[in-house]
């Protein structure tokens, strides 16, 4: 078993404003968002940087000014090989003349995203190949959960600021989990667990409805999924699914196990990509838990190998970059001293993924990490 940072990360770093209660709120602002935006596909060349008022503006193919977000910002300069941090520590006017050195004449075609907020500024500046992925449509993909029951678990306040903290009542709490320091009933909580800035979103939901049998004698594990994703090009869109024992007030999830994710970059056409994900979303996210209880029964009863050096070929074979024979090593051995909490012994593929999980946390790497534990799901899958 492992702990999975991510959402504890947000929780740690959000502002307030970037901070909902739920799903449901989320949505509403990513629609009001899509709804005022529009994207623009034109040259580099037809844009043109513009001193206004001490500040920068960008004029499209029409001569209309635009603000750029520092994102914005960032990208267009990235696209005609300008250093960003430099040139905003230049005036306007210099800025603009350095912007317009590389934008004249270019003619690479691109794709600016632009909202409407009052005013109208420029969020993103892409490749023509780019595919927008909204924020939205995550919580069109998670609606079918949501409407099932699935929920964010209650946190603790990260900012003392936030003025819409309140106690915590028996129906924010997540029943029978006993992993970490669990939110009591009358504890201070404040919006976590759904996250939505200028960059990008992310939102954290587990199944309190209903436990797995791991065969381990205690509260048993649930279901949790993470769903991260950004309009403007910051990030892929990524799934992660797991099991867990357990979630802290500072969303630290603990016990994880059985690691997955699906992920795909802003790239060609997502049709495809976008029905298999909901397919595997709505199999993970639906209520009846007996799958994975015969997947956990399955791993335990299913033999990579008679001894180590079998299992090690086993698993070497698979041909995942982040299985080393360093990393095969040390799960084994971490898998031999946690044999007793996996129920499991280290040569089938829930005892070696038990000691993988933990053997991935004394990385001290969190894409190390986090590699290690997609493996362990792909290892976990041989049994089914």
């Amino acid at each position: 078993m492992s702990e999975i940072m991510r959402a504890s990360r947000q929780w740690a770093s959000r502002p307030a404003d970037e901070r909902f209660w739920n799903v449901d709120e989320l949505a509403t602002k990513a629609r009001a968002d899509r709804a005022a935006s529009s994207e623009v596909v034109c040259q580099l060349g037809q844009l043109k940087a513009s001193p206004v008022d001490d500040d920068l503006a960008i004029l499209g193919p029409k001569g209309n000014p635009t603000r750029p977000t520092n994102w914005g910002f960032s990208q267009l300069c990235r696209l005609i090989g300008a250093p960003a941090d430099y040139l905003t520590g230049l005036p306007a006017n210099l800025a603009a003349d350095c912007l317009n050195h590389g934008l004249n004449g270019n003619p690479e075609k691109v794709k600016v995203l632009l909202h409407r907020n009052g005013h109208t500024e420029i969020r993103a500046v892409t490749g023509d190949g780019y595919t927008r992925f909204w924020d939205s449509q995550v919580c069109e993909l998670l609606a079918p959960a949501v409407d099932s029951g699935w929920k964010v678990p209650p946190a603790r306040p990260a900012n003392g600021d936030d003025t819409r903290c309140r106690p915590a009542t028996e129906a924010d709490l997540i029943p029978g989990m006993t992993g970490g320091a669990q939110v009591r009933v009358g504890e201070t909580i404040a919006p976590s667990g759904v996250y939505r800035g200028d960059r990008d979103s992310f939102v954290f939901l587990v199944n309190p409805t209903q436990s797995i049998d791991d065969g381990n004698g205690g509260g048993g594990l649930f279901k949790g999924i993470i769903a991260s994703n950004s309009e403007v090009g910051k990030a892929s869109i990524k799934f992660q699914a797991f099991c867990h024992e357990g979630v802290c007030g500072n969303h630290i999830i603990w016990g994880a196990t059985n690691v997955v994710e699906m992920k795909r970059k802003h790239f060609g056409n997502l049709s495809g990509f976008l029905r298999d994900l909901r397919v595997w979303l709505n199999r993970w996210t639906g209520a009846d838990t007996s799958k994975t209880t015969e997947m956990i029964a399955a791993a335990k009863r299913h033999v990579l190998g008679a001894t180590y050096d079998d299992v090690e070929a086993k698993v070497k074979g698979l041909g995942l970059a982040a299985l080393t024979l360093k990393a095969i090593k040390g799960s084994w051995e971490y898998a031999e001293k946690w044999e007793h909490t996996a129920d499991a012994t280290p040569n089938t593929a829930w005892g070696f993924v038990h000691g993988l999980t933990r053997y991935s946390q004394t990385l001290g790497f969190a894409d190390l990490r986090q590699a290690l534990d997609v493996a362990g799901g792909k290892i976990l899958n041989l049994a089914v």
